[in-house]
């Protein structure tokens, strides 16, 4: 898996776990864990589009990249909470 990523064709997540999950969607955008199930779900970049601009003119800092990481209840999970 080192050697997708190196190639860049695949990205490294690591969402608070003690081992690293992989996303064949290069691209950068935000992901969203569900702390029931544990599932990993993509965003779309718009969520989250003007993060590193806003954080680059409130820090002065030159963004060169960012991973988000959002964190809540999957639809299922919320469901199955309901049912119970």
């Amino acid at each position: 898996m080192e050697s997708l990523r190196d190639a860049g064709l695949v990205q490294q997540l690591n969402v608070g776990e003690d081992c690293f999950r992989y996303d064949a969607f290069t691209a950068p955008h935000p992901h969203i864990k569900c702390q029931c199930c544990k599932q990993v779900f993509d965003l779309d970049v718009d969520v989250v589009k003007d993060l590193a601009k806003q954080a680059g003119s409130h820090s002065a800092f030159l963004i060169t990249g960012a991973q988000v990481y959002l964190y809540g209840v999957c639809p299922d999970c919320q469901k199955a909470s309901q049912e119970s």
